[in-house]
Formats: C-alpha cells, structure tokens, sequence
C-alpha cells in the first residue's frame, strides 16, 4: 500500500508548524556582514590580488615543496643515490 499526501504550505507555515524559530533577521545580519567583508577586500579578487595572495602562501611552503622533490621516486625525478 502506497499512500501520498501532498501539504501545500510556505517556509514560514512549515516553521510555524514544527515550532522552529524564525531566523530571518539573524540570516539577513549574516548577509549584510558578508557583504562588507566582500566589498572590504574586491581588491584582492583581482587577477593581481590573487596571484599575490597565493605568492605569499607558497613562500611557507617552498621549503616543504623542494623536500618532496628530493624523495626518491617524486615523478621519477628523486635522488638517484
């Protein structure tokens, strides 16, 4: 036995239904603050900005990076002694 019921309510009905709060200011406060938080750094969105951030991120990793090459067997490229 196979039974469908269809419930045609809104977000906001279904909420007040199971007794969930309404968080739409708390949702609407999270968005104006992403917001200034995006706008703040659109600079660093830039092509330039990027290349710079990641720059920066890499050069705490070179050391890590030249370490691995040396492994024997890196892309057959490792120490052959």
């Amino acid at each position: 036995m196979k039974i469908n019921v269809d419930i045609d309510m809104t977000p906001m009905e279904a909420r007040d239904l199971l007794g969930l709060p309404d968080v739409r200011p708390l949702q609407e406060l999270w968005l104006t603050r992403m917001n200034a938080k995006m706008e703040e750094h659109m600079d660093q969105l830039t092509p330039e900005g990027m290349i710079q951030a990641w720059i920066k991120a890499a050069s705490g990793n070179s050391d890590w990076m030249t370490e691995l090459m040396k492994m024997p067997g890196f892309m057959g490229m490792g120490n052959k002694d």
